[in-house]
């Protein structure tokens, strides 16, 4: 912005500068009405150019300003998609890693859960067969008839009583 401003006062003083030495060239070199003609067309069109000029400044400043904010936030904005962008890549990796983790550990789950059932098969065919054992060794004991303690025993087994 400095800069700028900078150039446009530099190009008026040019422009000032250039005028003068072409009317003072003007008036040592020849024999014209100078006065009149620079009290009626040159210092009216100069100061409508300058006029002009300064109104264009005035008026082109505060919209360079909000283009340079525009662009500023612009970038900005930019920046913060390009962060984004590179987090979701992150973050697209991440889950492709633990996708394959959990997928492992699926097929771990069901290997596991295959051979506990494999264990567990046999295990509760000689619980079932240890039980119909006891069942009819305490029931064949006639001591243990005749007193009531089968009939004691075969409720726990059945209910889970103490």
């Amino acid at each position: 912005m400095k800069r700028l401003k900078a150039f446009i006062i530099f190009l008026l003083g040019l422009t000032i500068g250039a005028l003068i030495a072409v009317g003072i060239y003007f008036l040592t070199v020849s024999d014209v009405a100078w006065n009149e003609y620079i009290e009626t067309k040159l210092i009216p069109n100069a100061v409508l150019a300058l006029s002009v000029v300064s109104s264009l400044c005035v008026a082109a400043f505060p919209l360079v300003k909000k283009i340079q904010n525009s662009v500023t936030n612009f970038n900005q904005a930019t920046d913060d998609v390009n962060a984004t962008v590179k987090n979701d890549r992150i973050v697209l990796a991440k889950l492709d890693t633990y996708e394959q983790r959990l997928e492992a550990l699926i097929f771990e789950l069901q290997t596991l859960k295959s051979d506990v059932s494999e264990t567990v098969a046999p295990i509760e065919e000689k619980v079932n067969n240890i039980e119909k054992v006891v069942h009819i060794g305490f029931c064949n004991c006639e001591e243990l008839v005749k007193k009531g303690y089968a009939r004691e025993i075969e409720r726990v087994g059945k209910k889970d009583e103490e």
